[in-house]
This record gives C-alpha cells, structure tokens and sequence, in this order.
C-alpha cells in the first residue's frame, strides 16, 4: 500500500479467493465517501504485485513482480493503465525507491544478500523468461507428461482403501511412536531407566510413560524406583509420579525431583489468542502423599505435611512487541493473576498473588527498559511451611530447558541460595536494562556457529511481611550474558553467564556466579 505524494491517491495490491492478483488505484475523497471503485487496475493474473509505489508527480507506479519467473520492476502508468517493464533482472530486483531525478534504488538479490542498487527505469520491449530445467525436460521427452501423480490417483479405489468409518477419537487410535533408553537425576543421585510415548495418528492425545531405577545404595530402597505417566490432549492433561526423577537434575542446584506420590489433573486454555495478545487460563488440582519437601520449593521440608491437597487457577495475559533484529521483547506489558490453597491436616491454606511486568524501547536501537513487578499474600499460621512463598537463586542449572532469564520470575532472587527468603507476604519489583546485542558474522563453523551476545543488567528489591514487627528489605544487583549458538545449521542453544550480590538492607550477605546451557 502508498499514497501519493500529494496525498490524493492510494494504491494497494489485492489478493482475490480465486488467488487473481491485482494492482488497484483509488481516490482516497472516494473512499472516505465510502465509494470503493477504483480509478484505474491491472491483473496480473497469479503473481502477486509486490512494493509498488508512486513516482513524485504521481503518474506512475513503480513494483516488482514474478511475470516472468524472476522479480523485474515494472512501471505502470495511472492514466492508460498500461504495465511496462523496466528491468531485465538475472536474480531479481526488489522494493523500488524512485529518485527525483527519474532513477529508481533497487534491491538485487545475490548470494550474500539484497544489495542496494540504481536503475534507469526505461520501458523494454522484450524481456527473457527464466529457464526451468524441468520445461526443458517435457520438450525433450514428452514422455515424462504421462508420469503424473494426479492421473495415477484418479485411478485408485479409494473406497475399496477404507479401513475403517465413523467418528475419530483420539484416545482409541493410540498407538506405540517411540521408545528410548534414559538417564535421569534423583536427588544428587543417577537412574537409568527406559521411556516410551504412545500417541494418535493426528497426535491429538499422547501417553507418556517412563521408568527408572537408581543403583545409588545411598538412598533408601523405598526411593530408587521412579516411575511417571502423563496422558494429554488440546486443554486436558493428567499426570501421576513416584519418586519423581528428572534429567535436569543431573545438572546444577535446581532440583525438580521429589519424594513420594502425586496425582496431578490440569486444564488450559487460550482465552485470546491474537499476537501479540494472548490470554491463558489454566486450572490444576494436584494430591501429593509421602512427600518430605514441598512440591515447589525443593529446600523446605514438609515436616508433618505428607499428604497434601493442592488447586491452583491462574490468568496470564501478555502483549510485547519487539522491532526487527531485537532478540527479547522491547516495549509492551504482561500480568498475571495467580489464586491457589493448599489443605493439609484439616488446615487449608489460601494464597493470592498477583504481577504487572511493563517496558519500554531507548532511543538506543534495541535497548530497553523493564519493570517486572509482584505481590502475594497468603492466610494461615506463619510457622506452617505451607503459608510462605520462597525466594532466591537464579534458578538456572547448569544445563537447562527452562527460560534463560530465570531472574524475571516472581520467586527468584539471586546472590540468596534457593529458597532462602520466606515470607507469608511480599512485595518485589526487578528493574532490567537490556543492552543491544552484539551480533556475529563468521564465528565458528556453519554446524556451529555464535549468533549474538545480549547483556542485561539488573536490580531487585523486595520487602517481606510489610508492616509487621520482623518486616525485612533485601536486594539483588547483577548482570548477565547470554550467548546464543546455533548447532547443526537450525538447532539453537544458549549459554548464560551471570553474577549476583545479596542484600540485607545495605549488608551484603551473598552473592552468586551462574553458568547455563539451555539446550534446544
């Protein structure tokens, strides 16, 4: 789409249903008369009409085009409506800026990119068409016109094909995919064991299932089978564990496994899904028993909270944008509301919590500024584990799966150990310079090569139980590097360097050096 210079005309191109493609001129007085008649259009049958634009006394129209199997740029004159081509490009040209003194700047495509260019845009009579090789071959051995997939089709029995008719479901077409042997952490302890996944023709339902075993005679007998089994569909999962064990927690401070039993049924939907807006909701309802820590802080232990009943409904809403060659979201906003109990030994134990993330873009290209903001509140008594929420640590392993800015999250605090903080209510605020990121052209090999780097500094405060008598402040400033690399030409990997110092009101009281790969 443009606009004269005089800004009498609009010119759009239009893709109709029956994909016929045209190139189309209007008053924009008529359209803001609602008349939508064109004052002059040309068909360009199925190429698509690509970037045209006015000239400065608005006579003509300057685009690009595939009529003749490569991109030319052709000159279409208002009054007559009649198309001429201007270029007789080898690899193509793209985008014409047309220049006051009559010459248009082009875009050549070549094997190192779209090279600016100028052109005298005189009209030509004949232009080569491209050679297919594929064309040449039909004039040679006509032969070859026989060999069509559509005729061969036509001749099937499709009916006599069907195996079977009637309504789809997904749960009874399940069928074995894959199986795999796999090497999972436990604790600080090694499982070797075996994993499958069992899934629909349209993997609409998956099962997957896995078992391991841990040879580590330090741990009890009671602990070394680990066993998981999870069935999801579109908005349905539902998961039950033992010994939960997972590969991660061979890597690194974070550990994800846990003790015992639980039986876990969830539910997740988009409310809006229009990118960059999107809105999710999910619902979880979780039954843990045997457990000796919390499900979600690997440091507290349960104390005498074995068997613990858990429901969980949050919203997520976010809507960031970036602009092009940014590699992390630049401006816009995110929040979410997060209501949860927990019903242990006839206690339940109700928490609210509650976050408002915003940024904005510098006038320094691709730098920006973030503010990521929480709160929560919990009621019950402050000596039960189950009433506090819990903060500290990055919250990265040393090889991960997760997100790389980890520091983002609410229950993050790094230069503290995990876990650290407790509190039965919180109020925290992380302040974020992104850097522009440094980019690469020639580092490494093609099947490995480093992309970019993006440092980021940061600063957390957050006060706990505000307005009581043992209220407390800390604080966290650090930075981090992250390294992107791209393995096997399209696999991308990042590695994560961070620093972080722990804060008591003005004394230091830790700090913390962070070093992840996240992988795939």
């Amino acid at each position: 789409m443009d606009v004269s210079k005089d800004g009498t005309m609009l010119s759009l191109s239009l893709g109709e249903i029956d994909a016929t493609q045209y190139l189309r001129v209007y008053h924009i007085d008529d359209l803001l008369q609602q008349k939508i008649e064109p004052v002059a259009e040309y068909n360009f049958i199925t190429s698509a009409p690509e970037g045209f634009v006015f000239s400065a006394d608005g006579r003509y129209l300057f685009g690009s085009s595939f009529l003749t199997g490569v991109s030319n740029i052709f000159r279409f004159e208002i009054e007559t409506g009649d198309m001429e081509a201007v270029s007789n490009a080898e690899t193509g040209f793209f985008r014409p800026i047309p220049r006051d003194d009559g010459s248009l700047v082009v875009f050549e495509f070549s094997g190192k990119g779209f090279i600016p260019s100028v052109i005298d845009p005189v009209p030509l009579e004949d232009l080569s068409a491209t050679v297919f090789l594929g064309n040449e071959i039909v004039k040679k051995h006509p032969v070859v016109r026989d060999w069509n997939v559509v005729s061969t089709l036509a001749d099937v029995d499709h009916d006599g094909k069907i195996i079977k008719q009637g309504k789809y479901r997904p749960y009874r077409e399940l069928g074995y995919e894959s199986g795999y042997p796999i090497i999972e952490g436990y604790r600080d302890s090694m499982a070797i064991g075996w994993a499958m996944k069992l899934q629909d023709p349209a993997q609409l339902n998956s099962l997957d299932i896995s078992a391991s075993y841990s040879p580590d005679s330090s741990l009890d007998s009671s602990e070394r089978l680990h066993f998981s089994a999870e069935y999801t569909t579109l908005n349905w999962h539902a998961r039950y564990w033992h010994n939960d064990a997972d590969f991660y927690d061979l890597f690194g401070p974070t550990k994800r496994s846990r003790k015992g039993d639980a039986f876990i049924l969830g539910y997740e939907k988009a409310l809006i899904f229009d990118q960059p807006r999107v809105l999710d909701f999910s619902a979880d309802l979780a039954y843990y028993t045997g457990l000796d820590t919390l499900p979600g802080n690997q440091n507290i232990p349960t104390f005498f909270y074995e068997d613990i009943l858990h429901g969980q409904l949050e919203l997520n809403y976010t809507n960031t944008r970036k602009s092009m060659g940014a590699v992390d979201h630049e401006k816009g906003w995110r929040w979410d509301l997060v209501a949860s109990a927990d019903h242990a030994n006839n206690e339940t134990i109700p928490k609210l919590r509650a976050g408002l993330d915003f940024g904005f873009a510098l006038p320094w290209k691709h730098s920006s500024i973030w503010f990521y903001n929480s709160a929560g509140t919990a009621d019950g008594k402050r000596l039960n584990t189950l009433t506090n929420f819990y903060f500290g640590g990055f919250g990265n392993n040393y090889v991960d799966d997760g997100e790389v800015k980890r520091y983002r999250k609410f229950y993050s605090m790094p230069g503290f150990e995990i876990d650290a903080i407790g509190a039965r209510d919180f109020a925290k605020s992380v302040a974020e310079w992104n850097l522009p990121p440094i980019r690469f052209e020639s580092v490494g090999t093609p099947g490995f090569f480093l992309s970019w780097v993006r440092p980021a500094i940061f600063a957390a405060t957050m006060v706990t139980d505000p307005g009581e008598s043992f209220e407390r402040t800390f604080s966290s400033i650090g930075f981090q590097l992250d390294l992107h690399f791209t393995l096997v030409h399209r696999l991308p990997m990042t590695l994560s360097v961070g620093y972080a110092a722990g804060y008591q009101d003005s004394t230091k009281l830790d700090d913390e050096i962070m070093l992840s790969l996240k992988i795939l």
